[in-house]
């Protein structure tokens, strides 16, 4: 199932408008994202439009505040909903490493989208470990020292070693 957020036509232009620390960022110190490797970009993140808005801040408070206003049955809902926009965002983001990024002939990336595959994976990660700390809290609360249950802290960086993502703790 696929979780519409509703948001306006966006072009490209604006797209990458948005993009454009990112992308300076990843090719910093290396050769510029290849026009390819641009519309694959551009593709990807018009397939995420306001998904990970949806988890910046993201907290146990949030499901509270929702719970409160329109009751336990709409909180359920907006969790399950909020698993389904990670669920969206890890398909997206299979698509762009495995199927959208142009490779060279020995089928590596380019420095660029490696950097920026490698901050995109620590950012779903984020998103899904604040997802799954508030859930486990507003679920099972504190334990005896104040700490929620289950939480884990959001990753510090990556690296790419060998051909495959590591996310380096922070």
């Amino acid at each position: 199932m696929t979780v519409n957020l509703d948001l306006s036509e966006t072009t490209d232009d604006e797209i990458r408008q948005q993009l454009a620390d990112r992308l300076d960022h990843c090719q910093h110190d290396t050769t510029s994202f290849t026009p390819a490797e641009l519309e694959a970009v551009t593709r990807y993140a018009r397939s995420l439009q306001g998904i990970p808005d949806v988890f910046a801040g993201l907290t146990v408070d949030s499901i509270r505040d929702f719970r409160d206003e329109f009751g336990d049955t709409a909180a359920l809902a907006m969790v399950r909903g909020n698993f389904r926009l990670i669920g969206q965002w890890q398909d997206a983001y299979t698509v762009l490493k495995l199927d959208a990024l142009p490779r060279d002939d020995e089928g590596e990336f380019s420095p660029a989208a490696t950097r920026f595959l490698g901050r995109e994976l620590v950012d779903l990660q984020n998103a899904t470990r604040a997802l799954h700390a508030a859930l486990a809290e507003y679920v099972l609360g504190k334990d005896e020292n104040g700490y929620p249950y289950g939480a884990l802290a959001p990753s510090g960086g990556y690296r790419h070693v060998d051909g495959m993502f590591w996310i380096d703790p922070a």
